[in-house]
């Protein structure tokens, strides 16, 4: 990534976004291609602070792993869609279970989401990302 991705300037003492809401931006903006957008990034530093371009890798790594892995193809809202589709839903849940390790809960996840073959790739990337995520203080309050 460019290193001039997250300047010194975007770092304020504006209020961070909740966890699951910033994530769904993030996947979403992705999902349309503008994954680099300024106000994501301004988001990403109020909340994950000099970690906000580690959190967008580990973001980038899973939607890549669950686009490969799945067994079929997601609903994501589009950037500014105010409801949750129930996709995003399970992918919050999924993150959330790995995040408070429900390891039956994960699993469950795991099992809808992505075909066999592929779910250790699908596991690991989802934990990273909630290892990542915790270690910002971003806890998933998700669609239950």
């Amino acid at each position: 990534m460019d290193s001039n991705r997250f300047p010194d300037e975007l770092y304020a003492t504006t209020p961070a976004p909740a966890g699951d809401d910033l994530l769904l931006r993030a996947w979403r903006l992705i999902a349309v291609g503008q994954g680099h957008c300024p106000l994501l990034d301004g988001d990403l530093v109020c909340a994950c602070g000099h970690d906000a371009e580690h959190v967008l890798g580990c973001v980038y790594a899973f939607m890549c792993a669950t686009a490969l892995a799945g067994r079929r193809r997601l609903t994501i809202g589009y950037p500014g869609y105010p409801a949750r589709t129930s996709d995003e839903c399970r992918l919050l849940q999924l993150v959330e279970a790995a995040q408070t390790q429900c390891e039956s809960l994960f699993e469950a996840h795991l099992c809808w989401l992505a075909c066999h073959d592929l779910r250790t790739i699908v596991a690991q990337r989802t934990r990273t990302l909630a290892n990542a995520l915790d270690h910002c203080g971003l806890r998933l309050d998700t669609c239950h």
